[in-house]
């Protein structure tokens, strides 16, 4: 098979600088390149919208990356928002190390911690709640039961 991996996660975000702040200032990605895109016909096709300005950010952890895309019109719904069983993007999912620290520190930045969804899994040794970015996207905090224990992300598959 030709395909190696993921390359990234685009994101339309309506808030280039809440949304780096979210992602960077508080979730730990790192800023790795920021470009303008007006007009360029070639992404204009790709992407299938006309009269194009917009900005792509790419933010990284983990060597995995997002583009944070700035349209400069862009539409009001979309992603990781409402029903969770309609089909497209739901969320995305960070691990996390020392739960209940990390839970408090992002309370304490005025992160929105969807409090309902906080949960814990012996089986798997997993702890997972979801928060909300600055768009209303869900991101799943994925940690273990127990730090001394297998980590959940590295179970193996069908486990």
């Amino acid at each position: 098979m030709a395909i190696t991996g993921v390359s990234h996660m685009g994101l339309c975000v309506s808030d280039l600088e809440k949304s780096l702040h979210f992602y960077c200032d508080i979730l730990g990605f790192q800023k790795i390149q920021s470009f303008q895109v007006d007009g360029a016909e070639t992404v204009e096709r790709l992407l299938e919208l006309r009269n194009l300005s917009m900005s792509l950010t790419f933010v990284e952890l983990d060597g995995q990356r997002i583009e944070l895309i700035a349209i400069a019109n862009p539409r009001a719904s979309g992603g990781g928002k409402g029903d969770f069983n309609r089909l497209g993007y739901t969320h995305l999912s960070v691990k996390v190390q020392d739960w209940d620290a990390e839970l408090d520190r992002l309370r304490a930045a005025g992160v929105e911690v969807l409090e309902h969804t906080i949960g814990a899994q012996s089986a798997s040794n997993s702890r997972f709640a979801f928060i909300l970015d600055p768009d209303g996207n869900r991101v799943e905090l994925f940690g273990m039961v127990d730090e001394s224990g297998h980590a959940p992300w590295d179970l193996p598959m069908g486990a």
